[in-house]
């Protein structure tokens, strides 16, 4: 590990025109699928490096697939502080490894630099603030939470003035005028990617097709494709795709804890384009949590802040061009949620039936009487003009 801080205290100050820097190793942290590391320069000045622990770990070249979300994560970055006020860490330095690069397990000569040219590897500006917390969420008033939740709002309303004609993952082309596009993937944290075609209108689509062989139990497989084409069945914006943060948890947001202002949004990982329906569901710390055991007070609390959420979504949105067809998004989401939060549900059921299949079994026992209601209630649903 030592010879990880070396080389990117190293690349940082090559890029920062040779001002010395040094990891702090204390605040490093591993996580699922990226190894995060704070670089202070001299200066005072702060960045964070992300790498990827599985080029770390691997004794052979990373597999392309692994280095093509990576790179897509750039390019998300990338596109969402050219083209967007969204509030992203600054990208100062990045490496996508080519197919004649070496495995990371490789060592340049000279005194114990690793060879990063053949791992992927980012360094971004350290917002200041802290990452929000549960715990914290817990203990602000319904003020201080609004105050927030404004600031997530204008997240959503800026991604909404920016329409993809496809669904799936950025990418930015390798020649001039190194345009940003989609390509037809989603990548899915610790599960395999999943590839989209054309005629897909929901990134669900893509993983209900590469997860359906797995599923054996045939009353569970019933579920999810009545889900399914429910789903598909209310969707009146067949051609409107829009790009969504993968993970809005409060840990991805960082903030001034005094001043309740966010500073950015981080960890743009397996981030692609969604429906208008995916789009527009809740932020996940406000969503109706109905298969976790959370007390009364907290699931009122949650119903209070959605409904305060959406009324100021669609006040917000008023100002955008359309706004009556950004406006009918919301509607449609607020019911698509209501309807047993179906598209969480329906990821639910597909991530843990690759993880616990025995969980998925009691799941479904617990749920089954409010399953087969929603069965008999799947209709089209009428959006408000």
């Amino acid at each position: 590990m030592d010879e990880l801080y070396y080389s990117l205290s190293h690349l940082a100050s090559s890029v920062r025109n040779q001002i010395p820097c040094e990891p702090l190793k204390a605040p490093s942290f591993p996580g699922t699928s990226h190894f995060v590391c704070v670089l202070r320069f001299e200066d005072g000045v702060e960045w964070v490096a992300r790498v990827s622990s599985k080029a770390l770990s691997l004794k052979c070249p990373l597999p392309q697939e692994d280095i093509d979300r990576f790179a897509s994560e750039i390019s998300t970055l990338r596109w969402l502080k050219e083209k967007t006020s969204v509030k992203v860490p600054k990208l100062y330095a990045w490496n996508i490894p080519g197919p004649r690069n070496l495995a990371a397990s490789d060592v340049s000569s000279g005194p114990q630099v690793l060879n990063t040219d053949s791992i992927p590897w980012m360094m971004v500006e350290k917002l200041t603030g802290v990452s929000l917390t549960y715990e914290m969420w817990n203990g602000f008033t319904d003020m201080e939470r609004q105050k927030i939740l404004a600031q997530v709002a204008d997240l959503y309303a800026e991604l909404s003035r920016h329409p993809f004609p496809e669904i799936g993952s950025l990418h930015t082309e390798p020649e001039p005028p190194y345009a940003t596009r989609t390509h037809p993937r989603i990548y899915r944290y610790s599960f395999a990617s999943a590839p989209v075609v054309p005629t897909d209108l929901l990134s669900l689509t893509a993983t209900y097709r590469s997860t359906m062989p797995s599923i054996t139990d045939p009353a569970i497989r019933g579920i999810i494709s009545d889900i399914h084409q429910g789903l598909l069945a209310n969707n009146p914006f067949p051609k409107e795709f829009f790009l969504a943060h993968p993970d809005l948890n409060p840990t991805n947001i960082i903030l001034d804890p005094q001043s309740l202002l966010i500073a950015g949004f981080i960890d743009w990982d397996c981030a692609h384009t969604v429906s208008p329906m995916e789009f527009c569901i809740h932020p996940w710390f406000i969503q109706d949590r109905w298969y976790v055991d959370w007390d009364s007070e907290g699931l009122t609390r949650n119903q209070r802040d959605r409904d305060w959420f959406t009324a100021y979504i669609r006040t917000k949105t008023k100002t955008v061009q359309g706004s009556s067809k950004i406006q009918d998004r919301y509607d449609l989401a607020n019911g698509f949620e209501q309807s047993l939060g179906v598209y969480l549900f329906g990821q639910f059921l597909h991530d843990t039936v690759c993880i616990n299949p025995e969980t998925l079994s009691a799941m479904y026992s617990k749920l089954e009487p409010v399953i087969q209601g929603y069965r008999q209630s799947l209709k089209p649903q009428q959006v408000g003009k």
